[in-house]
């Protein structure tokens, strides 16, 4: 009787688990219900950047089609997460004025409904879209971004000796997928950082005077995470010793 009771249990929790499950249909189906924004950008500007900005919040860039007006992107399951499921939706505003304006809706579902520690990519997306508009990040290695004349806004942390500033596999924590991204941080504008955690994840922000201060935010987006500045413009800042290191509220004290 006890094994039939939890054979019966089991069934119904199983039940449970598979209907809090989500699909890339799910977020599909979910336009109009996430979060989106306007920019004064016509949409093949969006669609230029979006790629990039998809691949530096940590994100797969699964496909985007342009006639649909929509792009698919996707976290796979991992030690900390279930993944994530994010539509993306482009589409032109009419506007009385001449400047072309484009609205981006972000719908963000987690892969598995329980999963707590799930990033929300709605707003993280949504102002990495706003930062490479400005001109702060891009999705080519074509050639390297001039200097902007901007400056950093909070104190710079000293350059560290632990590696060359071009190394990407002396980067700590990161995996193939961030190394092989870390030279277009390389070409991109200053002021810019460089963030990395514990958990594998990174992100840069460029040609932005609150760069450190953004991109340990936005990093810290990922519940549990620890995260530390990289590389500020073009010095490497890390230190092998973490009570040396740059996290948010260490820069915000100085």
């Amino acid at each position: 009787m006890m094994s039939r009771c939890l054979w019966i249990s089991l069934l119904f929790a199983c039940i449970a688990l598979l209907s809090g499950c989500s699909t890339m249909a799910t977020s599909i189906a979910a336009k109009g219900s996430g979060t989106s924004r306007v920019y004064t950008a016509s949409t093949e500007q969006v669609w230029a950047v979006l790629p990039g900005v998809v691949r530096a919040s940590g994100l797969d860039y699964v496909n985007g089609d342009k006639q649909q007006g929509m792009a698919l992107a996707q976290r796979s399951i991992s030690a900390f997460s279930y993944g994530e499921n994010v539509a993306i939706f482009v589409s032109p505003v009419q506007s009385p004025s001449k400047a072309s304006q484009t609205r981006v809706e972000v719908v963000s579902k987690r892969t598995f409904a329980p999963n707590i520690l799930a990033t929300n990519w709605e707003s993280v997306l949504l102002d990495g879209l706003a930062t490479a508009l400005a001109g702060r990040m891009t999705d080519t290695a074509a050639a390297p971004t001039p200097s902007s004349p901007l400056q950093h806004r909070d104190k710079v942390p000293p350059p560290s000796a632990y590696a060359p500033i071009d190394d990407a596999q002396a980067i700590p924590y990161i995996g193939d997928k961030g190394r092989a991204r870390y030279p277009l941080y390389l070409k991109a504008a200053t002021p810019k950082a460089f963030v990395i955690n514990q958990r594998g994840g990174w992100r840069w922000i460029a040609n932005d005077s609150d760069a450190m201060r953004k991109t340990l935010a936005i990093c810290l987006a990922d519940p549990g995470a620890r995260c530390w500045l990289y590389a500020v413009d073009d010095q490497v800042v890390w230190q092998e010793d973490e009570s040396k290191r740059t996290s948010l509220p260490e820069l915000l004290l100085h």
